[in-house]
């Protein structure tokens, strides 16, 4: 048994393809595992055990799903039910098809976070739809399959109490409802600057004192107060980056008629989405900061891993604006959700928009600063 911290909300999770439409088994294929791979190899020979090895395809190195013309997985059925699961149980599954949309992070021999990403409609809809703050509770659990579990051991971070201390304070930030999403993001990213350079000449130990967080969040909130933010300069960096993610053009085409949008429509995309939806983005936002182990996501300081979750958070929303502004600015509830949905594919499965990220987040080593004031206003 482990020890495991996770959102409570995710406890109520239970794959429902009647609410999705078995949406992970279209157009995804599928890395089979080698232990999954031999219990299929050793299935008594019959029709179903060739028709199962019939949908393996080699891929490179690895053994992956095949998919139909339809783009449905090989082995989705008519009535929308797995073969492999429904012929011989979720043990035959492949790692990654029993444990999606689960993500686990091994801190420890017996300790493990877990929590679900937001591209499993069904998940989406349990974690973000609540009013209420998430909440984090911490029980007992067995790992289902340990190959699907990111081993955090040996890379660095500290111990599991004080990584799970980091992300409180990151956490507290993203759920403090006296301030605007973008004050948040803001102070958290002062935070976390400032807790860098802290730790340079003291222990994190002594950094994480409520004494000591109490300082730096002054610290953060009068840098906040002088903070100037102009809106062309946010537009052009994230057309920018939105076109480097999406390999879309980025031109002065693109840059007046995205500025037109902003100017349009901003007020009224700040009003409906950010605010009277707000805690739709707050739990997107603490979902994903806890889902991608920040700020010990990459390799790098406290301070880089909190500019990666904080692009990651901007090119959601600035999706959500473009969407959003077709209808002046507003936008309903369902569609938010999918458009959380479907950018997360890219932030949570495309390596390349991984990359992409990095690159933007490095592009600000050592000029926090003005990658504050470039994509966040806490004057709204």
């Amino acid at each position: 048994m482990n020890k495991c911290l996770r959102p409570k909300q995710i406890d109520g999770f239970c794959c429902d393809w009647t609410r999705c439409g078995s949406s992970c088994c279209r157009e995804w294929r599928i890395s089979v595992d080698d232990v999954t791979l031999g219990k299929w190899l050793n299935l008594p020979e019959s029709e179903s055990k060739a028709n199962i090895l019939a949908g393996v395809a080699v891929d490179g190195k690895r053994n992956k799903t095949k998919i139909r013309e339809d783009g449905k997985c090989y082995y989705l059925r008519e009535d929308g039910l797995c073969l492999l699961q429904h012929d011989y149980g979720a043990e035959f599954l492949a790692d990654v098809c029993h444990e999606y949309p689960r993500v686990t992070y091994r801190l420890s021999d017996d300790f493990v976070e877990q929590s679900l990403t937001l591209t499993c409609p069904v998940a989406v809809e349990l974690v973000l739809r609540h009013k209420e703050p998430l909440e984090f509770v911490e029980g007992e659990m067995c790992v289902g399959r340990e190959n699907f579990v990111v081993d955090m051991r040996g890379k660095g971070l500290p111990t599991p109490k004080e990584t799970v201390d980091v992300q409180g304070v990151g956490v507290a930030v993203l759920q403090d409802r006296r301030f605007t999403l973008d004050t948040r993001l803001f102070l958290l990213s002062v935070l976390y600057e400032e807790m860098d350079k802290a730790l340079v000449n003291a222990p994190l130990s002594e950094v994480l004192t409520e004494r000591r967080i109490a300082s730096l969040t002054e610290r953060a909130m009068a840098l906040a107060a002088q903070n100037i933010f102009a809106s062309r300069r946010y537009i052009a960096y994230m057309t920018r980056l939105f076109a480097a993610v999406y390999d879309s053009v980025c031109d002065d085409n693109r840059l007046r008629s995205m500025n037109y949008l902003y100017d349009a429509c901003h007020r009224a995309f700040f009003d409906d989405v950010l605010t009277d939806k707000r805690h739709i983005a707050e739990n997107f936002a603490v979902n994903k900061f806890f889902m991608t182990l920040c700020p010990y996501t990459n390799d790098g300081n406290l301070s880089f891993n909190c500019r990666t979750f904080i692009l990651g958070v901007k090119l959601t929303e600035f999706a959500l604006f473009v969407t959003a502004a077709k209808d002046g600015g507003r936008m309903t509830e369902q569609d938010m959700l999918k458009i959380i949905a479907y950018v997360g594919e890219r932030l949570d499965h495309n390596k390349d928009t991984a990359r992409t990220i990095r690159r933007f987040a490095a592009e600000s080593n050592e000029n926090d600063a003005d990658f504050r004031a470039t994509l966040l206003n806490p004057d709204i």
